[in-house]
């Protein structure tokens, strides 16, 4: 279509105008067919090959199972690949994030169960940054009455062959830094933060499973108790960008500095490291005796150890209090606040997130509340913070924080007021009574 008929084009070139307007074509180029359009071929064709490849390598197990004489296995194969053939065009476009999913065409992986014959048809997707958590190795996924265990990272295609994509991960050993830097080779001697020297052995090989996973090839039965859910990833700011727009905020008579910055980087990492084959991808928080394929097969490929990890880009806002000294009291009200965000501006939760900064000068050690949108290239919920009127906006949030946790009767925490699912390896340091104290500072 874009190299059809001078009319046909005249045509998708006046529909797009129509739909994006005069700004946005500029700015993306969409009517010229800049960028993207490559972009878009280049995703189209590594997916055919990915497809080619998964074929393939089915024809290849068949053909040792028929040799080997087992013609039931074959047989399950040959169901596999009908499975695997049949698929709809556009859950195969969407598996491969060129059709839009969850409403963000962006960073959507699956758990990949069709080898158990339990999950024909099934299809378990999950943001990147949620499935890092929800798809870990050895975790269990309930789904269709059945539990299926996350086991194998899958390969991607990398300069036309199947692999990984890998970066080497290191946080800076100065403990008035301490933050993480990330790279593609590892021999990056210096903090990017602070330039204090990095070893090599500290460089720790890790994988961002942008092909998703899949699971062991045999599910179980739901037990009557749920397995316990642990989440396992923490969200990191590593972004050194200079801000876009900087404010000063007299909150009672004490000055909050805001820092905002767009398309800014936010890593998400596993909070644990795994042993990981570079052959088949199978992965385990312990170094197994020996292991199989997800075909089935011994492998003899030897593990590594290493994280799991995905950056994205979206917008971020920086807020430095006076006097945030106590790292735990800041955390809650960095939970205080993006709650507050939630209801005073009717956004759900799930759209925002943040994490701490941590800073260190001649004056010790402080931390910094970094608020971001949950969203990859970012929705614009934090920009609010800076733009206009933000000054009374953020004010009004603090004191929506305030009232809150006054609400709330708890002793320390709870899942009304600082607690969820996404922090529960805070839970424990988590404090009301305190988050409300400092928060009283300000208004």
């Amino acid at each position: 279509m874009l190299s059809g008929a001078p009319t046909e084009l005249k045509e998708l070139k006046d529909i797009l105008m129509r739909t994006f307007g005069k700004e946005l074509d500029q700015e993306f180029e969409i009517t010229s067919f800049g960028k993207w359009k490559n972009e878009l071929i280049e995703t189209l064709e590594k997916a055919l090959a990915e497809y080619k490849i998964q074929i393939q390598e089915f024809d290849d197990e068949k053909k040792k199972l028929v040799e080997g004489e087992d013609f039931s296995g074959a047989d399950r194969i040959k169901y596999k690949i009908h499975l695997y053939k049949s698929r709809e065009l556009t859950k195969f476009l969407t598996e491969y994030n060129i059709l839009p999913k969850y409403g963000f065409p962006i960073d959507v992986v699956n758990l990949d169960v069709s080898s158990c014959v339990d999950g024909n048809g099934l299809d378990l997707s999950r943001d990147l940054k949620q499935a890092i958590s929800d798809y870990a190795p050895g975790e269990k996924v309930i789904a269709n009455n059945r539990m299926f265990t996350s086991r194998y990272i899958k390969k991607s295609i990398i300069k036309g062959v199947l692999g990984f994509n890998t970066k080497y991960l290191a946080q800076c050993h100065n403990k008035d830094c301490a933050m993480w830097n990330i790279e593609e080779i590892n021999n990056k001697h210096k903090c990017k933060y602070c330039g204090e020297p990095i070893s090599n052995i500290d460089w720790v090989e890790s994988i961002e499973p942008r092909a998703g996973f899949i699971a062991e090839n045999k599910s179980e039965y739901v037990p009557l108790k749920r397995p316990p859910k642990a989440y396992h990833s923490e969200d990191i700011y590593i972004g050194d960008k200079k801000s876009d727009k900087t404010a000063e905020i007299d909150c009672n008579g004490k000055t909050v500095k805001i820092k905002y910055s767009d398309n800014d980087e936010i890593m998400v990492k596993t909070t644990r490291q795994y042993y990981m084959c570079p052959l088949c991808g199978y992965a385990a928080e312990n170094i197994p005796r020996e292991h199989k394929g997800y075909n089935g097969h011994l492998c003899s490929g030897k593990m590594k150890k290493g994280y799991l990890f995905h950056v994205f880009n979206t917008d971020v806002v920086v807020v430095d209090f006076p006097e945030a000294n106590d790292e735990a009291v800041v955390r809650s009200v960095l939970y205080a606040i993006l709650n507050a965000m939630a209801s005073f501006l009717n956004i759900d939760i799930k759209d925002l997130n943040g994490c701490l900064r941590r800073n260190a000068n001649k004056n010790g050690v402080s931390y910094s509340v970094v608020l971001y949108d949950s969203v990859a290239g970012g929705a614009g919920h934090v920009k609010r913070m800076v733009k206009g009127d933000g000054a009374c906006l953020f004010k009004l949030i603090l004191q929506e924080a305030y009232n809150n946790l006054n609400i709330c009767k708890c002793k320390s925490s709870c899942y009304s007021c600082l607690r969820s699912y996404n922090n529960q390896r805070y839970h424990d340091s988590l404090d009301r009574i305190k988050a409300i104290e400092f928060i009283k500072k300000f208004i």
